[in-house]
């Protein structure tokens, strides 16, 4: 285990830690499960701390706890090492104002003349704005993440409420359907990738969601639990789990890697620019306010701070 924690990246590494940590505790009795489990009566009224222990409480020290851990491990892991902060997040206008900055400027010093200008940058220490935007989203790649996984759990908190408030049942672990939901959202980025399971099998990523499900089925109901009845199924917390880890996970992936990345943005800078042109020669305003507000809801408000600034800055 110390192996595997050694070599994850830091939100995720946090989380194992927090995990680990709170089922030793449990483990010798040093904590109640009861004050630590998501009750909405509770966590969002007297007793806010259920808000952050729900996420990190999953059981006591047993071989599933340590699945769980793999799991947040492995996928939550890939998920982090490959997060960024997609410039299709940006506004398109910023992003287009600093590319065409950017060709202005390679003309000037084609007509200047490369070396020339080669010495007068690395004198001056200038890069160009968009550079400046790229190496600021490299440096806080971990910071961005967490607010990625911030605003997840909120839905999570939100989702589990309403259903509470609504259906009047209650799903007290909420760490485990942020697991669930980051498998699946890893899984979606990159469905033909081969995993390998603990050492023993590969198998595609787009059955990984469908095997932890099997496995915790069989782990959470080896005595007959009544899971498959029909009467039962929807009065099954681990149900609920995978419906909310599924449908949060899936309306995730939509909105950040489907409809800002792809559908609502043209990720090809010169047809863009080019499309820009042409649309206001003739006077046409465009905007697209689905576009617009997911850039609001989805990007890090540090960044507009950091877009102000940059844009002040001569290149």
């Amino acid at each position: 285990m110390d192996a595997i924690l050694a070599n994850l990246p830091p939100i995720t590494k946090g989380w194992c830690i927090a995990i680990l940590s709170t089922a030793t505790l449990l483990s010798a009795n040093r904590l109640k499960l009861v004050n630590l489990l998501f009750v909405p009566d509770k966590a969002l009224t007297t007793e806010p701390w259920r808000l952050i222990t729900s996420f990190c409480t999953f059981r006591s020290l047993s071989i599933e706890l340590f699945l769980e851990v793999f799991y947040v491990a492995s996928s939550c892991g890939q998920l982090e090492s490959r997060f960024t902060t997609e410039l299709s997040l940006f506004p398109t206008r910023i992003i287009d104002q600093f590319n065409q900055q950017d060709r202005n400027a390679q003309n000037q010093h084609q007509e200047q003349g490369d070396n020339q200008r080669q010495g007068q940058r690395q004198g001056q220490g200038q890069i160009s704005q968009l550079e400046l935007l790229r190496s600021f989203i490299d440096r806080n790649k971990s910071i961005d993440f967490l607010y990625y996984v911030g605003q997840i759990c909120l839905s999570i908190i939100f989702v589990a409420s309403l259903i509470h408030y609504k259906l009047q049942f209650v799903i007290l672990n909420l760490g485990q359907i942020l697991s669930h939901l980051i498998i699946y959202i890893d899984t979606q980025k990159t469905p033909n990738e081969l995993i390998n399971v603990m050492g023993l099998f590969t198998m595609k990523k787009s059955y990984y969601p469908w095997l932890v499900a099997i496995v915790t089925i069989i782990l959470n109901h080896s005595g007959g639990g009544g899971l498959l009845d029909a009467n039962n199924i929807f009065n099954s917390p681990l149900v609920w789990t995978y419906i909310v880890a599924t449908g949060l996970g899936h309306f995730w992936w939509m909105v950040r890697d489907v409809l800002l990345s792809s559908i609502h943005y043209d990720s090809n800078d010169r047809r863009r620019l080019l499309k820009q042109k042409l649309l206001n020669r003739h006077g046409i305003i465009k905007f697209d306010i689905i576009r617009e507000g997911l850039i609001w809801l989805l990007l890090p408000p540090w960044y507009w701070v950091v877009l102000s600034r940059i844009k002040q800055r001569r290149t």
